[in-house]
């Protein structure tokens, strides 16, 4: 005798009944699990990789200051004679961002690789930009005078905390890459 046209009320109650159960069980079970699963993941990811809690899945993103703006990234040169704060170029904002809300050492280390690969020129002095700035893509070939004599690069990552016994927000150093600039980006 064949299965077609039988059934539920045909098969056998235990072939039914294990059938069913499995049903329900996934019904019931599924998408609690997997919520369950994802937010393990992104717990996991907020206190061993320091991903902000309102990345990634977002779970306990409102019980925490930590989000992505409480996050910054300091840019200096160093010359021969003065360590100089400066703005990145406006090309590496999405690789800034992501180190931001994800750090690595591997991030930083390649964003101050990239930016130590720049020319920096001297600032005219009369904007509120900083004293040294890269060269933009597009600019053209700087003059020799033109060139600011960079020696290194450090980038800084830093986040905002809240210290309740100070009752103040402090920044908290996460990490550091320093690079060196090669006489050929100069």
């Amino acid at each position: 005798m064949t299965d077609l046209g039988r059934t539920s009320r045909d098969r056998l109650p235990t072939q039914v009944s294990i059938a069913e159960n499995m049903t329900n069980l996934l019904r019931r079970w599924a998408v609690p699990a997997l919520l369950v699963v994802v937010a393990v993941a992104q717990i996991c990811r907020v206190r061993g990789y320091d991903l902000t809690p309102w990345k990634g899945g977002g779970f306990g993103m409102f019980s925490s200051v930590d989000t992505l703006d409480a996050r910054f990234v300091s840019f200096h040169v160093e010359t021969s004679t003065d360590v100089v704060p400066v703005e990145p170029p406006s090309h590496m904002a999405k690789d800034i961002l992501r180190v931001r809300a994800m750090p690595s050492q591997d991030g930083l280390n390649r964003i101050a690789r990239r930016l130590a690969g720049h020319i920096w020129l001297k600032s005219d002095g009369q904007s509120k930009t900083p004293a040294i700035v890269p060269l933009e893509r597009g600019q053209g070939d700087p003059l020799p005078d033109e060139v600011a004599p960079v020696k290194s690069v450090r980038v800084e990552l830093w986040r905002q905390t809240f210290n309740a016994e100070k009752v103040r927000i402090e920044a908290k150093h996460l990490l550091t890459s320093k690079v060196a600039v090669s006489n050929e980006a100069q």
